[in-house]
C-alpha cells in the first residue's frame, strides 16, 4: 500500500501524466487538420522541402530537391538525414515526420521536468504544461519541420552542462559526450552555435569547452566539407538567402527587419526577455540563487537576444520556439513565491525593491502573452494546414494539368511542388538552386539576368508571387526595393491568378500569379487556372501581397 501510494505521488507519474496529455494533444491536431482539409497536410511548405529532399536521398542518393543535383535547400543537416534514412527504411508516408517529432517530444518534456523540479514539483508541472500550450510544442511536431528535435536536444545540452554531475573517473566519456551532443545541437539548426558558445563559457572546466567547441567546429566542418565537394556552400543555401551574411547592406536590413517583426509578430519575446533580465540583475546584487538557476537565466537571456537580432519570428512559431523554451524554464526556476512574500513584508523603497516589483508585473504580463500566444498557435494551426492545401496544393495541380510532366516551370515555393509533382523546376528564391543562389550572392539577380537563366533553362510556365518579385527580396524577407522595383520581362505573358480566401497566416502572399513563356502555352494555362477557381485578375499590381 505504501509502494502504491509513493509511486502515485512520485514525479514519475506527473512525467507520465504530461507525456499523455503531449501524445493526446498531437493527436487532436492531427485530427483536427485532416478533417479541415480534406486529409492530413502539414502547416508549413518547408515540410515538403524536407520530404523531397529525404525522398530524393532514398531513392537517388541526391542531396536535393532534385533527383540528380546536389542543392542545400535544408537549413537543418540533421533532420534531413534522419529523415532520409526512415523513408529509406519504411518508405515515405504522410504521417512519417508527426511521428519524428513526437519522439523527440518525449524526452524533450521529460528534460524540461527533470530540470525544473529542482525547484518544486508544482513548478516543473506548471513550466512543462507551459511548453506544452504556449511554447508550441505540440503544434510543431504537426508541423514536420526539427523544430521539436532541436528543442530536445537545446534542453539535453543544458542538462548536462549545468545540472548533471561529471565523474571523475570517466571524464573521457564525459568530453566525448559534450563534444557528440554540441555537433548534434549544431547540425540540427545553426541557431545552436550561440547556445554552444555561451555554454562553454559557463562550463566551469576548459576541457569541456574544449569539447564543445570541437563539436561545434566537426558539424560544420562535416556538412561544409561535404557541401563544397558537390559544388555548393559551406553553409546551407537557406542560410545564404535569408541571412545577407556576405553583403554587410542587407545584413543591416536583416537586422532591422528582425527587430520589427520581433516587436510586431512575436511580442511575448520581448516580455519574457525583459522579465528574464529583471531576474538577472536580482541574481547578480544579492547571493539568493544558486549557481544553475543563475546560469540558466542567462544563458535564456542571452540566446532570446541573439536571435531577435539576427534570426526570424513570425510564420508558425517555429523559429523562436527553442527561445521560448529556454525562458520559459528559466523563468519558472526564479524563486516567485520568495520575493513576493519578501516584497509584501518590506515597506522601505529601495534598488532591490523595484527590481522585485518590476519582476512580478514584467512576470505577470508574459503569462498575459504566454497564453494569448498559446491561442494563437493552436488557432492558427488548423488555419495554416489549409492555407498550404488551399494554395500551394492548387498551384501543383494546376501545374500538372498545364504542363507535360517532362516540363519545366520556375517557382518560389518549392515544397509541393518539388515533393508532389514530377516536374523540374528553378527555384527563383535560390533555395534549391545553386544557380539562382550564386547570382544572388554575387550581386547580379535581377529580372533580366533571372529571365536568361529561365530561358536556358527551357521554362515554359512561371507561377509565383508578384508581390515578391517587384520588391528586393531574399528568402523569406521583403526589403525595402534599395536595389529598385524589379519589372516583370517583356516576353512573359499573364494567364491568371490563385487567391486564397479567408484569413491568410502562413503564405508568403493571398496570391500567386502565373504567366507563360510561350503563346502556346497561354490557352492550356488560362484553362487551368480557371478549372480550379483561379481568376484572370491580376489583383498584385495594386500592391495586395
Amino acid at each position: 500500500m505504501t509502494q502504491r501510494r509513493s509511486y502515485y505521488n512520485s514525479p514519475t507519474r506527473d512525467v507520465l501524466i504530461l507525456c499523455a496529455i503531449y501524445c493526446l494533444w498531437c493527436a487532436v491536431l492531427y485530427s483536427s487538420i485532416g478533417y479541415a482539409c480534406g486529409t492530413f497536410t502539414y502547416t508549413l511548405d518547408d515540410a515538403y522541402i524536407h520530404a523531397a529532399m529525404a525522398k530524393n536521398i532514398a531513392t537517388y542518393g541526391t542531396w536535393g530537391v532534385h533527383p540528380d543535383s546536389f542543392a542545400g535547400a535544408s537549413s537543418s543537416p540533421l533532420w534531413t538525414l534522419l529523415l532520409g534514412s526512415s523513408v529509406w527504411l519504411i518508405g515515405y508516408h504522410t504521417w512519417l515526420q508527426v511521428v519524428m517529432n513526437m519522439l523527440f517530444g518525449l524526452p524533450a518534456i521529460i528534460l524540461c521536468y527533470k530540470i525544473l523540479v529542482r525547484v518544486s514539483r508544482v513548478t516543473a508541472t506548471v513550466g512543462t504544461m507551459l511548453l506544452l500550450s504556449c511554447g508550441s510544442l505540440s503544434a510543431l511536431s504537426v508541423g514536420g519541420m526539427e523544430h521539436t528535435m532541436h528543442i530536445a536536444l537545446c534542453l539535453l545540452m543544458i542538462w548536462r552542462m549545468l545540472f548533471s554531475t561529471t565523474d571523475t573517473t570517466r571524464v573521457s566519456f564525459v568530453f566525448a559526450g559534450d563534444m557528440v551532443i554540441a555537433a548534434l545541437c549544431v547540425a540540427a539548426r545553426y541557431e545552436s552555435i550561440a547556445l554552444c558558445c555561451v555554454l562553454a563559457l559557463l562550463a566551469g572546466s576548459r576541457m569541456r569547452a574544449v569539447a564543445i567547441g570541437l563539436g561545434v567546429v566537426s558539424a560544420l566542418s562535416f556538412y561544409g566539407v561535404f557541401s563544397m565537394a558537390q559544388g555548393g556552400w559551406f553553409i546551407p543555401n537557406s542560410i545564404l538567402v535569408k541571412a545577407g551574411a556576405d553583403n554587410p547592406i542587407m545584413l543591416f536590413h536583416t537586422i532591422r527587419h528582425n527587430l520589427s517583426s520581433v516587436w510586431y509578430q512575436a511580442p511575448e519575446l520581448i516580455g519574457l526577455c525583459i522579465c528574464a533580465m529583471l531576474m538577472v540583475s536580482i541574481g547578480v546584487r544579492q547571493e539568493e540563487y544558486c549557481n544553475r538557476t543563475r546560469s540558466l537565466l542567462f544563458v535564456s537571456t542571452i540566446m532570446a537576444a541573439v536571435h531577435c537580432l539576427f534570426a526570424k519570428v513570425g510564420a508558425g512559431f517555429r523559429y523562436e520556439a527553442y527561445c521560448i523554451t529556454l525562458l520559459i524554464i528559466g523563468i519558472s526556476s526564479f524563486p516567485w513565491m520568495k520575493h513576493v512574500q519578501t516584497l509584501r513584508m518590506n515597506i522601505g523603497v529601495t534598488f532591490i525593491t523595484a527590481l522585485r516589483i518590476g519582476v512580478v508585473a514584467a512576470g505577470v504580463i508574459s503569462l498575459a502573452m504566454l497564453v494569448h500566444r498559446g491561442l494563437h498557435i493552436h488557432h492558427d494551426t488548423v488555419i495554416a494546414a489549409t492555407n498550404i492545401r488551399n494554395q500551394q496544393f492548387v498551384t501543383a495541380s494546376v501545374l500538372n494539368d498545364a504542363l507535360s510532366p517532362d516540363a519545366t516551370c520556375a517557382i518560389n515555393d518549392i515544397g509541393v511542388i518539388a515533393s508532389e509533382t514530377p516536374h523540374p523546376f528553378v527555384d527563383i528564391v535560390g533555395l534549391g538552386d545553386n544557380d539562382v543562389l550564386h547570382l544572388k550572392r554575387s550581386g547580379r539577380s535581377n529580372s533580366a539576368t533571372l529571365d536568361s537563366l529561365l530561358r536556358a533553362r527551357n521554362v515554359e510556365v512561371i507561377a509565383f508571387y508578384e508581390y515578391w518579385w517587384r520588391s528586393t527580396v531574399r528568402g523569406g524577407f521583403i526589403f525595402p526595393p534599395a536595389a529598385g522595383v524589379q519589372p516583370i520581362p517583356e516576353r512573359w505573358i499573364y494567364c491568371g491568378e490563385i487567391r486564397l480566401q479567408g484569413t491568410n497566416v502562413i503564405c508568403g502572399a493571398k496570391g500567386v500569379q502565373f504567366y507563360a513563356t510561350d503563346s502556346a502555352m497561354v490557352i492550356r494555362l488560362k484553362s487551368a487556372v480557371m478549372n480550379y477557381g483561379g481568376s484572370l485578375l491580376n489583383t498584385s499590381r495594386s500592391g495586395d501581397p
